[in-house]
Parts: C-alpha cells; sequence; structure tokens
C-alpha cells in the first residue's frame, strides 16, 4: 500500500505539470483582438502622449514666476 501512495506521490507533479501546460494551450485558442487594432491604438496614445508632452513645464506649473 505504501508504494502505491508513494508512486502515486511521485506521478503527480508530472501528471499535473501536463494538465497545466494542456489547459493552457486550449486557452490560447481564443480569437484575439487583430494585431493592427492594438498597433493603430497605441500610436494614437503615443501622440497623445507627444502632444501632452509638447506643453511647455512652466506653463503646467502656473507661468513659472518666482
Amino acid at each position: 500500500m505504501a508504494q502505491v501512495l508513494f508512486s502515486l506521490a511521485i506521478l503527480a507533479c508530472p501528471l499535473g505539470m501536463g494538465a497545466m501546460m494542456w489547459a493552457m494551450m486550449r486557452g490560447g485558442k481564443q480569437h484575439p483582438a487583430a494585431p493592427g487594432d492594438e498597433v493603430s491604438r497605441l500610436r494614437a496614445e503615443v501622440e497623445q502622449l507627444k502632444g501632452a508632452a509638447a506643453v511647455p513645464v512652466l506653463a503646467r506649473e502656473g507661468g513659472g514666476e518666482r
């Protein structure tokens, strides 16, 4: 009986790992958004951030008058 339990304990890790790999491969077959959509969204965000960075620092801090 102890031999059987020991064998099950040794097999639990590789079998569990195989099950996890199988589940992760199955989950990856969902239809993701088109890569072009994400790229265009990120490019628009970069342009928005560049526009915000173009505002002078002194104007954002209240005019820079000391």
